[in-house]
C-alpha cells in the first residue's frame, strides 16, 4: 500500500459558518441572563507556609495576635512530608492565620522548649500562647479544628 505524505503546515481550515455573533449557525448563542451566569470562583489567599527559626520565633510567632499552626517537622519523616500539601492548602484558605514550620534538626533548642519529642507535632498559637496541640498526622478537618481553637 503506497504512503501518503500530507503537509498539514499549509492546510487551511474549512469556513465555518456564523450567525455573526460568534456562534456556529443553527446554535443558540449563550445566554446573557445574570442570574445563570456561572459564580466567580471563591478567593484564595496567596499566603504560603512559612519557615521559622529560633532566631525569629518570637517576631513570627509569639509577638502576633493571629492565631499561628506551628508545625515542628523534620526533611526526614514521611509524615511531615504527607502533611505538606495539606497545610499549604490551610494557609491558602484562612488568610487570617498564619501557618509556619519548624525545622526540629535545625533548631533542636526550639524541638526542646516546646516538648516537641515526637513529629510531626502542631501547635497553635495564640497571643504568644498554646491554645492547641496535636501529634502525628492529620487530615484536612483536624487542620481546620485545631486552628478554630
Amino acid at each position: 500500500m503506497p504512503g501518503f505524505d500530507i503537509d498539514l503546515q499549509f492546510a487551511e481550515p474549512l469556513p465555518r459558518e456564523q450567525n455573526g455573533r460568534g456562534t456556529p449557525a443553527g446554535t443558540q448563542p449563550a445566554v446573557e441572563d445574570a442570574s445563570l451566569a456561572i459564580p466567580p470562583r471563591r478567593f484564595q489567599s496567596t499566603r504560603k507556609v512559612e519557615h521559622v527559626s529560633a532566631a525569629s520565633f518570637q517576631e513570627d510567632v509569639l509577638d502576633l495576635d493571629a492565631p499561628v499552626l506551628v508545625d515542628f517537622y523534620a526533611d526526614w519523616c514521611g509524615p511531615c512530608r504527607k502533611l505538606a500539601p495539606a497545610l499549604e492548602q490551610l494557609a491558602r484558605d484562612n488568610p487570617a492565620a498564619k501557618v509556619v514550620k519548624v525545622n526540629i534538626d535545625k533548631d533542636p533548642q526550639l524541638a526542646a522548649a516546646y516538648d516537641v519529642t515526637s513529629i510531626p507535632k502542631l501547635m497553635v498559637f495564640r497571643d504568644g500562647e498554646v491554645v492547641a496541640e496535636h501529634r502525628g498526622m492529620a487530615d484536612a478537618a483536624t487542620l481546620r479544628r485545631l486552628l478554630a481553637n
